[in-house]
C-alpha cells in the first residue's frame, strides 16, 4: 500500500466524518441493531439476511454517490484531475473506507441477530457485495451532477441489479439462479444466518465465485468510468 493511498484513506475518513456520513450510518445501524436485537426471537434468518443485504448494497452505492457529489460541489474533483492521484487509487481509497464501515456494521447486526452466524462466510460475502456496489456507485456519482439526477439515475441502474435477489427466497434455489449475482449474494447471507437451509458445499463455492466476479466487474467498471475524469495515470 503506497503512502499516497494511505493519505487518501485518511482523507476519506475525515471527509466522511465531516459530511456526517459516518454519523448518519451509526444512527441507522444503531436503531436497526436495537430493533433486531429485541425482536430477534420473533424474526427468521431470511429477515436478517434481507436487512443486511439491502443495507450493504445501499451503503456502497448511495453513500459513495453522495460523497462524490459533495466533493464535486467543493471542487475537489477538479483538483484531483490535475493531481498525481489515479482513478484506481481514488476508487481504492473509497472502497477500503466504505467496506471497513460495512464490515463493522455487519458485525453489529450479526451480534444483534442472536443467531448462530457463520462469520467467515458472512463477512466475506458482505465485503464482496460492498466492493461491487461501490464500483457501481462510482459510475453514477461520476455521471450525475445533482442529488436529484443521482436518485433518478440510480433507479435505472441499481434496481435491475438488485431485484433478482428475490430468487434467493426459493428453497431449494435452482442451481441456474445461483449464476445471478444478486440471488447468489442474498442466498449466501441467508446461509450465513443458518436459516435451516442445507446447501451443498460446491454450490456455496459457486455462489462465492459469482459474487467475487461481480465484485471484480463492479470495481473494474467504476475504475474505467473514473479514468475518463482523471486520465490514465499510473
Amino acid at each position: 500500500m503506497t503512502k499516497r493511498l494511505i493519505r487518501l484513506i485518511e482523507h476519506d475518513f475525515r471527509m466522511q466524518w465531516r459530511y456526517r456520513i459516518i454519523a448518519a450510518y451509526i444512527v441507522v445501524i444503531g436503531v436497526t441493531a436495537g430493533a433486531l436485537y429485541y425482536l430477534a426471537e420473533y424474526l427468521t434468518g431470511w429477515f436478517f439476511g434481507l436487512t443486511v443485504f439491502s443495507d450493504y448494497a445501499a451503503l456502497g452505492f448511495f453513500f459513495l454517490g453522495g460523497l462524490m457529489l459533495f466533493e464535486k460541489a467543493e471542487g475537489t474533483h477538479s483538483s484531483l484531475a490535475i493531481s498525481p492521484v489515479s482513478a484506481g487509487e481514488y476508487l481504492a481509497a473509497k472502497t477500503i473506507t466504505l467496506t471497513l464501515i460495512s464490515l463493522v456494521a455487519a458485525v453489529v447486526l450479526g451480534l444483534a441477530s442472536r443467531k448462530d452466524v457463520h462469520w467467515v462466510l458472512y463477512l466475506f460475502t458482505v465485503a464482496l457485495i460492498s466492493i461491487q456496489y461501490i464500483g457501481l456507485g462510482a459510475v453514477m456519482g461520476h455521471r450525475c451532477k445533482t442529488v436529484t439526477g443521482y436518485i433518478i439515475g440510480s433507479v435505472w441502474l441499481f434496481l435491475p441489479v438488485v431485484l433478482p435477489c428475490v430468487l434467493a427466497f426459493l428453497d431449494p434455489m435452482p442451481v441456474g439462479f445461483a449464476l445471478i449475482p444478486a440471488a447468489a449474494q442474498l442466498k449466501l447471507i441467508f446461509i450465513s444466518f443458518s436459516d435451516n437451509t442445507v446447501t451443498p458445499a460446491w454450490q456455496i463455492g459457486m455462489m462465492l465465485t459469482i459474487t467475487a466476479l461481480a465484485a471484480v466487474a463492479g470495481a473494474w467498471l467504476g475504475r474505467r468510468t473514473l479514468r475518463q475524469a482523471y486520465g490514465n495515470k499510473q
